[in-house]
């Protein structure tokens, strides 16, 4: 039987892809296994939309202070 780590990482980049816009999912394929959790929250943290300014700015810098390497996948920020 095949582990789901055994998968190339490119098919599991288009099935994390997918279901880019669908937050639960991509939370639930974060705890399919190891192999699938930094790609999971690359596309989580992908992009940070702020409606409200002062409610959103302190708790998620509070949160990558907590953990940092989040930073890094953000790659477009909404205002």
């Amino acid at each position: 039987m095949a582990r789901c780590s055994d998968l190339p990482p490119e098919l599991i980049a288009l099935i994390i892809d997918f279901h880019r816009d669908a937050k639960s999912t991509l939370c639930q394929c974060s705890l399919v296994c190891r192999a699938w959790l930094s790609p999971s929250q690359r596309r989580l943290f992908h992009t940070f939309r702020m409606f409200n300014l002062v409610e959103k700015v302190v708790p998620f810098r509070d949160f990558l202070r907590g953990a940092p390497h989040f930073g890094a996948y953000v790659r477009e920020i909404t205002v």
